[in-house]
């Protein structure tokens, strides 16, 4: 999914005006383009939903610490990591959730990709258990960015998060009914159900327990 010409032009503006250092790319739909071009899944479609948030006073910090340069386009700009990303979606979703659908469908997009093939990390994970069950390489995804969100976040933000998460009580849970009727399949709900129960389950599992900083 390109991202669209008008939308790189605007980024460039708002680069050239503000400066590099206080602008930092958040929105979910660029650090998908991205993970859809990397395991080969970009498609004819563009996007312009380039979202982005220039420094003020506070907020936004993990967005802006895990930033790291990237290509977009004919751009370099400061991309937030995807486990920043995934962090602001359980804000956003938190918010708003009768609204908010589409965070957990990126949510859910991102931990069925997030280090797979070519990137080894997915193997490299060990073999953690979750519930009694294994964690999958299909899961491993979800492991990894719980790992990373855990790390990443401090402790204001992890409340929202931990907020969804605790709604998420077993397969029938109002988000997994909101994920299925966005993704409006028609047959294998009650498989799908399971499979989107289960990747919240083994991220979760990566913040029991933890406690960010303050």
């Amino acid at each position: 999914m390109p991202i669209d010409p008008a939308a790189l032009e605007a980024l460039r503006l708002l680069l050239d005006i503000a400066g590099p250092d206080r602008v930092v790319v958040i929105g979910a739909s660029v650090p998908i383009v991205l993970i859809d071009q990397r395991y080969g899944l970009a498609v004819g479609r563009t996007t312009r939903d380039v979202d982005v948030v220039v420094r003020a006073t506070s907020g936004f910090e993990e967005a802006f610490e895990s930033a790291r340069p990237e290509q977009v386009g004919n751009l370099v700009v400061p991309m937030a990591s995807v486990a920043a990303c995934v962090l602001l979606k359980f804000v956003a979703y938190n918010d708003r959730r009768a609204e908010r659908v589409r965070d957990l469908i990126d949510i859910v997009h991102c931990f069925e990709l997030y280090g797979s093939e070519p990137d080894p990390r997915r193997y490299e994970i060990g073999e953690p258990e979750v519930d009694g069950t294994p964690v999958s390489y299909d899961e491993a995804g979800a492991y990894l960015l719980g790992q990373e969100v855990a790390a990443l976040a401090r402790r204001g933000s992890l409340a929202p998060v931990r907020a969804v998460l605790a709604s998420i009580d077993d397969e029938y849970a109002w988000p997994i009914q909101q994920i299925l009727a966005e993704e409006r399949r028609v047959v294998d709900n009650d498989t799908r159900r399971l499979e989107l129960y289960r990747l919240f389950r083994v991220f979760s599992s990566r913040l029991q327990g933890f406690k960010a900083p303050s």
